[in-house]
């Protein structure tokens, strides 16, 4: 294999540019729900509870290490949107 497979100017996926940027937007919000429902979890004020997939999450990496995983996915996937952008545009 040689190097990465990266769209070429024109392909549909440099035409969607704006779905990574919305999909860095999204996960930011995401990341503030997750923070809220975990603390509300953590304070026990009501009987929601956290899934099992992210209740396993939660106890390996703890409240900011869910959150913040989404924290660091909201800049590259804006960033990588960005970037299909400019392949679009030259």
């Amino acid at each position: 294999m040689t190097g990465h497979n990266f769209p070429s100017r024109g392909s549909p996926q440099a035409e969607r540019w704006w779905v990574m940027v919305l999909a860095g937007l999204v996960s930011l919000y995401g990341a503030y729900y997750l923070h809220e429902r975990i603390t509300r979890f953590e304070q026990d004020e009501d009987g929601l509870g956290l899934t099992r997939s992210l209740w396993v999450i939660y106890n390996a990496l703890g409240k900011w290490g869910v959150v913040g995983v989404l924290l660091a996915a909201c800049p590259i996937l804006i960033a990588y949107g960005f970037y299909l952008r400019s392949r679009r545009t030259r």
